[in-house]
């Protein structure tokens, strides 16, 4: 599969494989192609470019923990257990660090001795800081729609510290103080070694303008190419957690800190695994019917056909909250309600998928399942900042965490260690 791409003016070819994995790309500036290999699991492994080969090392869960530059130099990345990235060592030598606010915002650079070298300050975008301390001075960081530093201002005197220019896809034409602060293209961690930039859960190449990795999510990310970047779009969309392109996030006040803008669609406090849900919901639900109130059979034998037609099936296998209504979870990441009983009756009336759909927030933090105990919990944010909590949400790589409290043909987990982030990406859930 072949591809034809604009460069510098000339129409180039890249090749592909039957799994959109990038085999080689051109170089108008040598004539030479760069040539790329990839893991098993579909993670990048070498690039070859100019004769010249990088190669690159992953962990058990995906994420890149080795870079090793064609002059031989080892890039070492340390994750912590929240699969943030917290270090970077040259040659095993400790030279940067990361302490985080919350799951994808740092709050504080550190240095090789774990000494603090800049503070940031977050304000008017959740993916950049709009201020950063540094030597005791305070400094601006003006970024663009995207949250890509343009210009870092001294706020004592109005001098420019850096100024970085980039190209649609994010590749750095211009940089005046390369390592001034941290934050590259679109707001995320940018390595000036690799110049690769990390967001939450994958590391974007803009040479080539695609993820180092597959989609952790698959296709709930929304892009039937899954090493594709916004679906093409990067001009007007961003992915600061590595999984999907901002519109595919429900429009709820818990994951979109201001819903009349799509270039700034979340809270700092939402974690990845829970925005990996988020992602996949609204991927599965965009299709779902509105709430209807509709009798459920098992206690109005004589109702109507309820709507939707597993709803029976959905009972069934539902946990109760503390206000006595039930909620269930089908096979495609749909959240549905039943009322509380009635007269002996009980309704189906709702589902977060829809054109109206039930809000995440109104989802109950203590929901109690009166067969099994509940699982682990995921840590929501809503529009107040508020912890709220989802139960029992589903991997759809068709391998649920359990058989309970979910509808669906595949087998429960029985146990299991997921293999792989990217065939059960829910694994803090489970």
């Amino acid at each position: 599969m072949t591809n034809t791409i604009p460069t510098a003016g000339a129409a180039a070819t890249a090749r592909y494989d039957d799994q959109d994995r990038l085999l080689d790309y051109p170089s108008t500036s040598s004539g030479q192609a760069s040539l790329y290999s990839y893991t098993a699991n579909g993670e990048l492994q070498s690039k070859t470019k100019n004769g010249q080969t990088t190669q690159y090392a992953y962990d058990v869960l995906g994420n890149l923990k080795h870079v090793t530059l064609p002059d031989t130099t080892a890039i070492g990345y340390l994750t912590d257990g929240q699969n943030r990235r917290i270090g970077k060592t040259v040659n095993g030598v400790l030279v940067q660090g990361f302490l985080y606010q919350n799951q994808l915002n740092p709050i504080a650079e550190l240095d090789g001795n774990n000494q603090i070298v800049s503070r940031f300050v977050y304000a008017s975008k959740a993916n950049v800081p709009d201020y950063l301390t540094k030597n005791g001075a305070t400094y601006r960081i003006i970024s663009d729609h995207l949250g890509s530093p343009r210009l870092v201002i001294n706020t004592a005197n109005g001098s420019v510290a850096q100024r970085i220019d980039y190209d649609v896809w994010g590749n750095i034409t211009q940089d005046t103080n390369p390592g001034f602060q941290p934050f590259g293209y679109a707001g995320g961690l940018y390595d000036r070694h690799t110049k690769l930039v990390c967001f939450g859960a994958r590391d974007y190449d803009a040479e080539t303008g695609r993820w180092t990795a597959k989609d952790p999510i698959g296709f709930g990310g929304g892009d039937s190419n899954l090493y594709g970047y916004v679906v093409g779009d990067p001009v007007n969309f961003i992915d600061p957690l590595g999984l999907c392109k901002n519109d595919e996030w429900p429009k709820y006040p818990e994951y979109d800190g201001n819903p009349d803008d799509p270039i700034e669609p979340l809270h700092p406090e939402c974690s990845i695994p829970a925005l990996r849900v988020v992602c996949t919901l609204a991927g599965e639900g965009s299709n779902r019917r509105g709430a209807t109130r509709t009798t459920n059979p098992k206690h109005h034998p004589n109702a109507k056909s309820p709507e939707p037609p597993n709803a029976k099936d959905l009972f069934d296998k539902s946990i109760t909250d503390k206000k006595g209504r039930r909620w269930a979870i089908d096979k495609d990441g749909i959240i549905h309600r039943f009322s509380k009983p009635s007269n002996g009756e009980t309704h189906w009336n709702g589902s977060t998928g829809g054109d109206k759909p039930i809000r995440m927030e109104d989802i109950p933090n203590d929901i109690t399942d009166v067969t099994h105990p509940i699982p682990k919990r995921v840590s929501l944010t809503d529009g107040k900042r508020k912890n709220r909590t989802l139960h029992r949400l589903p991997d759809l790589q068709s391998r649920l965490c359990n058989g309970d409290g979910l509808v669906g043909d595949s087998p429960p987990h029985q146990g299991r260690e997921p293999d792989s982030i990217a065939t059960c990406c829910f694994k803090l859930i489970c």
